[in-house]
C-alpha cells in the first residue's frame, strides 16, 4: 500500500511548490539531476530550481515543456501569452544560453511521443483537466528513474466546473494504479511521489 511519509498543506502559490522542492530535492545539490517540467509559465519554478539546486552540480539539467498558449482554465482566457513567453525567456536566458536548460515549445503529448530520456525529477503542472493530467502522469511514471520523484501541482485546486476539469481524480487514479511502485512523500496543494528503488 502507499506509505504516507509526510503530510503538509501548502498555500496556493509558487512558494508552496518551492518549499517542497527545497525539502525533497536537496539531495541533488551534491549529485547530478536530470529534471523535466511540464508547464513552465513565466519561469518562476525554473529559476528557483537553477538558483537552488541545478547550479550546485555541473551535470544537472532541466527540460521545460510548454505551449505558451494557455489552456481552457478561465484565468487563462484573457492572458497575453506572448508576454508570458517573453517573460519566461527573459528570466531564463542565461540558463538557456548555458545549455543546461532546454526549452521545448510543444504540447506534452508531442514531447512524450518522441522522448527517449529518463529523469530524476518530473514536475507536472501543465493542462489541469483530468484527461491531460492522466496522460501526463502516466507518461511521467514511464520516464521517471528508479528512486526519482514525480510532483503534481495543484492537487487541491478545484476548477468549479466538475471533476472532468480538475487534476485530483487523475492524480488519485495514478496513485492507485502504481501504488506498488511509489511512496507518497507529500500531500497538500502539491502532491509528490517517490519511485521505489530496486532492492540492492
Amino acid at each position: 500500500s502507499l506509505g504516507l511519509v509526510g503530510s503538509e498543506m501548502c498555500i496556493r502559490d509558487r512558494g508552496g511548490a518551492q518549499h517542497n522542492f527545497a525539502k525533497h530535492l536537496s539531495e541533488f545539490m551534491s549529485k547530478p539531476m536530470s529534471a523535466l517540467q511540464i508547464g513552465a509559465y513565466t519561469g518562476d519554478a525554473t529559476v528557483w530550481l537553477f538558483d537552488n539546486i541545478i547550479k550546485h552540480n555541473d551535470g544537472s539539467s532541466l527540460v521545460d515543456v510548454d505551449t505558451w498558449e494557455g489552456s481552457d482554465e478561465p484565468e487563462h482566457q484573457d492572458m497575453d501569452w506572448q508576454s508570458v513567453e517573453s517573460t519566461y525567456d527573459e528570466k531564463t536566458k542565461e540558463h538557456q544560453d548555458s545549455g543546461k536548460l532546454c526549452k521545448i515549445k510543444s504540447t506534452s503529448d508531442e514531447f512524450f511521443s518522441s522522448n527517449e530520456s529518463t529523469y530524476d525529477f518530473i514536475y507536472v503542472d501543465g493542462d489541469h483537466t483530468a484527461a491531460s493530467v492522466l496522460k501526463d502522469g502516466v507518461n511521467a511514471v514511464k520516464f521517471i528513474k528508479r528512486g526519482g520523484i514525480i510532483a503534481f501541482d495543484d492537487y487541491m485546486w478545484r476548477s468549479g466546473k466538475g471533476q472532468t476539469f480538475d487534476p485530483y481524480p487523475s492524480i488519485d487514479a495514478i496513485m492507485t494504479a502504481f501504488q506498488e511502485d511509489f511512496t507518497i512523500m507529500e500531500v497538500g496543494l502539491q502532491l509528490s511521489l517517490i519511485h521505489i528503488s530496486e532492492p540492492t
